[in-house]
């Protein structure tokens, strides 16, 4: 589930959660609410078909498996005659989560790109400094032996560096991917 869509499900479990408590049975909140709905859903939805096929649908769709636990805590209310807006409530909280942790993982990831590219930068801004004082650190770096191997290996070392950072954040999002594929399972 996405960040977005971890909040839209968020909204429309809470949505239907007070619809429930009003009073209403639950096909009449689901109907309820999605005549007035205006967020985005995975799908549409015709008149007369079950609730649990439609969550089951559209929970099936990239972005919309936080749906699967909507589906599940519908079936289970139908089947035993369970509060359905306290497990509503309680799926609505764990999609706020997922949505704050994804929103603060995307941030440390940025600010950890950003890091590495205003490091990896660094070099070219000190070489155009020097150029501007009248220094010449191209004609030192490129005219000498010594300033050739310092090249290379300031070269080579921002490239591992960049390597480096962006294994990092790429390691990160898979193992966020991962976590979010044994929650739903």
């Amino acid at each position: 589930t996405t960040s977005s869509q971890a909040q839209s499900i968020s909204a429309l479990t809470a949505a239907l959660a007070t619809e429930l408590r009003s009073g209403q049975a639950p096909d009449q909140a689901w109907h309820s609410v999605l005549r007035g709905w205006s967020g985005p859903l995975p799908g549409y939805w015709v008149s007369g078909t079950d609730v649990v096929t439609v969550l089951g649908r559209w929970a099936g769709l990239p972005g919309w498996g936080g749906l699967a636990a909507v589906a599940i805590c519908w079936r289970v209310a139908d089947a035993t005659g369970s509060g359905l807006a306290d497990a509503l409530e309680r799926v609505g909280e764990a999609m706020r989560h997922e949505h704050d942790v994804a929103t603060e993982v995307h941030g440390q990831l940025t600010a950890v790109r950003a890091t590495a590219t205003v490091l990896a930068t660094l070099p070219l801004v000190a070489v155009a400094m020097g150029h501007i004082l009248g220094a010449e650190p191209l004609a030192v770096l490129l005219g000498s032996t010594v300033g050739a191997a310092c090249l290379g290996a300031g070269l080579l070392l921002a490239l591992t560096g960049w390597w480096w950072i962006t294994r990092q954040v790429d390691a990160v999002r898979r193992q966020r991917r991962h976590e979010r594929y044994e929650l739903r399972e």
